[in-house]
């Protein structure tokens, strides 16, 4: 079993709709395939459709395996299951505080669920905290999908720095462009920026698009129709990622120096237009 978890120190940067969209196109291509939502707004159980059971227990998900196989709900898609989430996920964050050892606790967990899933995909909350931590030392691969700007350029150099002991210890970081407007000069210019300096970032790019917004109000993954370029960008997304889980091994290097000189000089331009105008 492979551990694939999409995360983002920001929010609204297409996190839930590439966590939906990975775990169908794995199920589809035939991987036994679990979604486990992490982030307590559920928005990706809210898109696959999928409620919250009555006797589900946040505290005991990572104690009570029985609890953990009963809380599992099945999609409307083969291959395809979801460990749904609600705002009772807060109560889980505060089981973790009081937890010796809660980064074993969740992968032991974790562990139990290869009996019957080939991939885990988990939608994580923003921000860091003891979840995140735990999905840090358990992932095989942290998918971060970063908006062209500079503030999300700052956050995922923040990001990098802070999983040094993750990555040397086999952790894949793997950020790609998302929400990309073309129209705009500054996600064209930090497109043109990390392609020429080869900063590890994926191939694939996924566009800004109103078929992903209306994907998410109507409830049903572009993967499943598969004819909108948004579907292939997000097709084309699983099967790099899913190259790199083969392949293995430490994942790309960011060039974090050559990221920080970016971001300074982007700084530097900004104050020098305040002062002159």
């Amino acid at each position: 079993m492979k551990v694939l978890a999409l995360h983002n120190l920001k929010g609204g940067v297409g996190k839930t709709t590439a966590a939906v969209h990975l775990a169908h196109l794995g199920a589809r291509n035939g991987r036994t395939t679990l979604l486990w939502d992490l982030d307590a707004q559920g928005a990706a159980s809210w898109i696959l459709r999928v409620r919250v059971g009555a006797g589900t227990r946040p505290r005991r998900l990572l104690r009570d395996r029985q609890n953990l196989w009963e809380a599992i709900r099945g999609s409307d898609w083969p291959n395809l299951d979801v460990l749904p989430s609600d705002l009772s996920l807060r109560k889980l964050e505060h089981w973790l505080h009081g937890e010796d050892d809660p980064s074993r606790a969740f992968a032991r967990a974790l562990e139990d669920l290869s009996s019957r899933y080939e991939r885990v995909v988990l939608d994580c909350p923003p921000g860091l905290s003891s979840l995140t931590a735990c999905v840090f030392d358990a992932a095989d691969a942290l998918v971060v999908p970063t908006i062209p700007s500079t503030l999300s350029l700052r956050a995922l150099a923040s990001l990098y720095q802070h999983l040094k002991p993750q990555r040397e210890s086999g952790l894949q970081l793997l950020p790609f462009l998302s929400m990309l407007d073309a129209r705009k000069a500054l996600h064209r210019h930090v497109r043109e920026f990390v392609r020429a300096k080869g900063l590890g970032f994926l191939g694939t790019e996924i566009p800004y698009s109103a078929q992903i917004e209306n994907m998410a109000a109507q409830r049903l993954p572009l993967s499943v129709d598969g004819r909108q370029p948004a579907a292939a960008a997000f097709a084309s997304l699983a099967r790099e990622i899913e190259a790199r889980l083969d392949a293995g091994g430490p994942g790309p290097k960011l060039g974090r120096s050559h990221l920080m000189q970016f971001l300074e000089d982007a700084e530097s331009g900004a104050a020098q237009r305040n002062s002159s105008s």
